[in-house]
């Protein structure tokens, strides 16, 4: 039976690529958790903080954009089992040499671990779930990526607070073992082991605004990812971990019900709601609010958030063939370490020139351009606007 026939959603390789998100991102997600203030530890300079999560997710997209290429003539079990063993590698690297230069490499291999087994395991998501599923699939699959932020932060500071940081990159280690004894128990879907390696065509060009909308909202991310937590301890949050946790709760819950809307209403017109809570979860932070209200625009955030992944990607699937699947997902996953890392270091920029308030309120503009731009593209390419077409 073939993936595009399957009556159901959940499947033996559906539910290990969910636990690869789990496992993958646990990893990734504590490691970056701790990033900053490990690195402070260090003596790195505030303003220069930006540059260890720009590196990793530069090597994350790059990792991405080339998997996704790869998907073309290989299968997809290879990027699942080399990805977490890089990733392991570099959670050695950082716990057993504190240093600047060490933790630097360590982000980049990181961000390559993390690029080739995301690319590998979302597309294989794809592939098994039924058509008119997809976002849902989708979704459900990046719910488990964010109970990795639910866990991986808070997690790792309370390790580094109270053990040190060898702690929270033993943890990252941990579940890096995790995420590739996963990969290997994941086999390439029957369909896929009878298409012969093709060159990858040309891309449809609502799949490069889905791209840009997808990294318009993670600047807010890189931004909030790396200058919350020095942020919220001034606020009065002993954890700062605690607000990703309380953003990833509402993540949690509704991200899979973001997949199933954009299914059934169309992808574009369910993003530009979430778009304006994001927008406005981040601006409240401009306020220098107490800490049920810095909690709660968490959770305004995170219900923005839950509908991105979903919504860009299952558009840039709905317009992709199999040909050009995997490059069209690794272009849009591609696109979110764009985001992370370009606003991480240009965030880092404007807070060194202005103030903290400033620069939560430049990074909330940021995805309202960028939404703005592809509801443009979507009325002229007629895509987006409506329920999920049949696969390609």
């Amino acid at each position: 039976m073939t993936a595009a026939l399957a009556p159901r959603l959940w499947s033996r390789a559906f539910a290990l690529a969910c636990l690869l998100s789990l496992t993958i991102w646990t990893a990734a997600y504590t490691f970056l958790g701790v990033l900053a203030l490990h690195a402070l530890a260090l003596g790195v300079p505030e303003t220069a903080l930006g540059l260890f999560p720009a590196a990793s997710t530069a090597c994350g997209l790059a990792a991405q954009l080339g998997g996704g290429r790869l998907l073309a003539r290989g299968p997809r079990t290879r990027l699942v089992r080399v990805g977490p063993a890089l990733l392991a590698a570099g959670a050695l690297l950082a716990g057993a040499v504190p240093s600047p230069v060490a933790l630097f490499l360590a982000c980049l291999l990181l961000g390559s671990g993390y690029g080739l087994a995301q690319t590998g395991a979302v597309v294989l998501t794809t592939e098994v779930a039924p058509p008119a599923r997809r976002g849902e699939a989708i979704g459900i699959y990046g719910t488990f990526t964010t109970l990795a932020v639910l866990v991986g932060p808070p997690t790792g500071v309370a390790l580094l607070q109270g053990s040190g940081s060898g702690a929270a990159f033993a943890l990252t280690l941990a579940m890096a073992a995790a995420a590739l004894a996963t990969g290997w128990a994941l086999r390439e879907p029957p369909a896929r082991a009878t298409v012969p390696p093709q060159a990858p065509a040309r891309l449809h060009p609502l799949v490069y605004f889905a791209a840009l909308t997808l990294a318009g909202m993670s600047v807010t991310w890189g931004t909030v990812l790396t200058f919350l937590p020095a942020y919220a301890l001034g606020l009065g949050l002993a954890n700062p971990g605690l607000y990703f946790s309380a953003q990833a709760l509402a993540v949690v819950a509704l991200r899979a019900l973001m997949g199933r809307l954009s299914d059934r209403l169309g992808r574009v017109r369910l993003l530009l709601p979430a778009t304006l809570l994001v927008a406005a979860g981040v601006a409240a932070l401009a306020l220098h609010p107490p800490v049920w209200l810095l909690l709660l625009s968490a959770l305004v955030y995170g219900i923005g958030y839950a509908a991105f992944h979903p919504t860009t990607i299952g558009l840039a699937d709905d317009v992709s063939t199999p040909t050009t699947r995997g490059t069209a997902l690794g272009l849009v996953g591609g696109a979110f370490s764009v985001g992370v890392g370009s606003g991480a270091v240009t965030m880092g920029w404007v807070l060194g020139h202005s103030s903290y308030e400033t620069m939560f309120l430049i990074a909330a503009s940021v995805p309202l351009g960028t939404t703005a731009a592809l509801a443009l593209a979507a009325r002229r390419y007629g895509c987006g606007l409506s329920p999920a077409p049949p696969r390609r």
